[in-house]
């Protein structure tokens, strides 16, 4: 396997292990184990198409392994992908900041003005939304292309 391969499944796991210990997400029962298995099938990817472990019909468990990693991925991110709740999230986490210095103003007692500002904070929406797509986009092309390696 190439280095690079080798870099990819680091951040693989890298990943996995965020998701599951990822503090700020209530997981519920199935997260874990789909999160394993969607980094293990990820992996799986790899191995098959740099000929690391044989299978009988190794095209049909790349397949499987690949289609399971794109489902699950949307499943577990698809809140990313969908702009309204996105950006709900960026002017929530606008608005929480305000809130805490506010509050941390207030126990220093010193003034405050609000920092949030609604069409500020939208441009951020948009800009950090266009970048999320972009990454996600970059960060699946290598694995499209190992997975093309592995049908042969």
């Amino acid at each position: 396997m190439p280095i690079w391969a080798y870099i990819y499944c680091v951040f693989v796991i890298g990943g996995t292990c965020y998701a599951i210990f990822d503090k700020d997400k209530l997981p519920r029962a199935y997260t874990v184990a789909g999160d394993i298995l969607d980094g293990l099938c990820c992996i799986n990817v790899f191995l098959i198409a740099f000929n690391q472990v044989a299978f009988a019909h190794p095209n049909i468990v790349s397949t499987l392994c690949f289609i399971y990693t794109l489902a699950w991925s949307y499943h577990a991110h698809r809140h990313y992908f969908s702009y309204p709740k996105f950006r709900a999230d960026i002017h929530h986490s606008a608005k929480e900041l305000d809130k805490i210095s506010a509050k941390k103003h207030r126990d220093e007692g010193l003034d405050f003005t609000p920092q949030y500002q609604y069409e500020q904070t939208e441009r951020e929406a948009k800009a950090w939304y266009k970048g999320v797509i972009i990454f996600s986009i970059l960060a699946l092309l290598p694995y499209v292309y190992v997975y093309l390696i592995s049908l042969n």
